[in-house]
Parts: C-alpha cells; structure tokens; sequence
C-alpha cells in the first residue's frame, strides 16, 4: 500500500499584503499577470526539485536547469528555510497527520521575494514528495 501524506492550502499574499504603502488603506495593488498560475513541481527526499512545470519559470523566472541544480531551500527566503525543511523532513518520516498551511517567501530570478502557499504530499516508497501553488486570484 502506498502512504500518501497531505498538505492543503492554496497560494495568497500574506494578510493586508493587497494594500499598497501610502494610498489610505483602500487602494489595491496593480494586477499582476502570474496571478493564477499554478506551480507544480516533484522533488526527491535529498531535497532537490526533479520536475517542474513551465508555471515555476513564468512565476519566479528561474529556468528548469536553475531549479533542479539546487536544494529547495536555496530557493526561500532564509527567514523560511529552517522551518521549511524541518516540516519536509517531519512530514517524510513520520506520515499522514494533521494537515498544515505552508506559506513561504521565494526567491525570484531578479532577486525579489514572492509569498507562495503550497500543498505538499509525498510517496516514501517513490521517494519523492510533490507540491502544488496556486492563487486565490487570477
């Protein structure tokens, strides 16, 4: 049998994130044209990304040969790497349980940061975990 364990949680800006500086509280931010597309990718238990889809390179600007020679953490912001790669290893070892948001910073190829929630689930027979952004929005 194969165990699958699973995170729920979809892709938004951290609260009052949609406010622009300035603007009174009630101006919201410019359309962004990578709003709503959906990031997926599958990453093995070394943590390095094997796959992902063309919605990474669209979002984060990264090319595909950028993301998969590098641990996934590189990729975070490092205020949110610790605690990431903490949840990965707990969530690999120790099976299903209760499901948990996972909101990140991630790095940009321009250098910026971009707030990202993920679902993750993995496979330990595969070794391999897979995980899924998408906004609210688009």
């Amino acid at each position: 049998m194969v165990e699958v364990v699973s995170v729920v949680a979809f892709d938004d800006d951290p609260p009052g994130a949609d406010v622009l500086a300035g603007q009174g509280g009630s101006a919201k931010r410019p359309p962004d044209p990578t709003r709503g597309r959906v990031m997926e990718g599958v990453g093995d238990f070394d943590g390095y990304l094997v796959s992902v889809n063309p919605a990474f390179h669209a979002v984060l600007g990264w090319s595909v040969e950028e993301l998969t020679s590098v641990p996934y953490w590189e990729l975070l912001h490092p205020d949110d790497q610790h605690h990431s790669v903490e949840f990965v290893q707990e969530m690999l070892i120790s099976g299903p349980g209760t499901p948990s948001d996972r909101q990140v910073r991630m790095l940009c190829r321009d250098g910026s940061y971009r707030w990202t929630r993920w679902s993750v689930s993995s496979v330990r027979q595969a070794q391999r975990w897979y995980a899924r952004r998408r906004d609210h929005q688009s």
